[in-house]
């Protein structure tokens, strides 16, 4: 898993200023409720939040020297070479801890690769971010969940095509329930629900453009998941009963430079 962005939105949660925190809390309590656009909005938005606090106190984040704080940064390198250094800074571990002049030493091709390469990383972040867990993780709850899903955790939680709302740890429990049995009977799901799964899947398909910093043009596109195909869906590849819930399978690593 790429890890990068979340643990910078990580330190954003454990920070001193308690009101990042608590935005950062309602994001992500709310992300069902909210489009991927607009969770990339507030993301990104509480990210440049964070700076601006870490700002105040003349430290770039992520344990940059403290001498230098924004301005500074922007002075040495201008504002379209500060947004790529402060990229490649925040997303590839191995530059972290470049500073300011050692950045303007690189070659135009140096920067330009680590360019490409922070903004893969980005991409590759969200993507892990904002797609519902790989569905081998518990093809029971991909096979029925209704929009996105969490797993792994006492917070994630999942919504069932049958109605039901709940933990994701207690899906067998579900599974096994008057409830979830007595609709297990027909399997029936309404043709709204139906439409709105197959547009939520096309909405992602042409995926999301990250685009690179200033000189490069174009970008780097991820494709999300915020529902899991299945059998209302796509009905041609859920075409046996399996008992052990078949899943289609995802490829998790789907990106294109645009």
């Amino acid at each position: 898993m790429c890890h990068v962005l979340k643990n910078k939105y990580n330190k954003i949660k454990m920070t001193v200023n308690p009101n990042l925190a608590t935005l950062m809390r309602i994001i992500e309590e709310n992300m069902d409720k909210i489009n991927e656009g607009e969770y990339l909005d507030a993301m990104n938005a509480l990210g440049a939040l964070h700076q601006n606090v870490s700002s105040i106190d003349s430290v770039i984040p992520s344990g940059h020297p403290p001498s230098y704080n924004i301005h500074s940064a922007i002075s040495i390198l201008g504002e379209n070479g500060y947004r790529c250094w402060f990229r490649v800074i925040n997303n590839i571990p191995d530059y972290e801890n470049i500073q300011p002049e050692d950045w303007n030493q690189l070659s135009e091709t140096e920067q330009n690769r680590l360019n490409r390469l922070s903004t893969l990383v980005m991409a590759q972040s969200y993507h892990e971010i904002i797609s519902n867990p790989n569905p081998i993780v518990c093809p029971f709850i991909a096979r029925h969940s209704v929009g996105h899903w969490s797993y792994g955790n006492e917070d994630s939680t999942w919504k069932c095509v049958c109605g039901y709302s709940g933990k994701s740890k207690h899906w067998k429990k579900h599974e096994e329930s008057e409830r979830h049995k007595e609709w297990a009977e027909h399997r029936i799901v309404p043709k709204r629900m139906i439409r709105q799964f197959c547009k939520e899947i096309k909405h992602y398909e042409n995926g999301i453009l990250i685009y690179y910093n200033y000189p490069l043009s174009g970008g780097v596109r991820y494709f999300p998941v915020r529902q899991e195909k299945n059998e209302w869906t796509h009905p041609e590849l859920f075409s046996y009963n399996n008992e052990n819930w078949f899943v289609v399978p995802r490829d998790n690593n789907k990106f294109s430079e645009d």
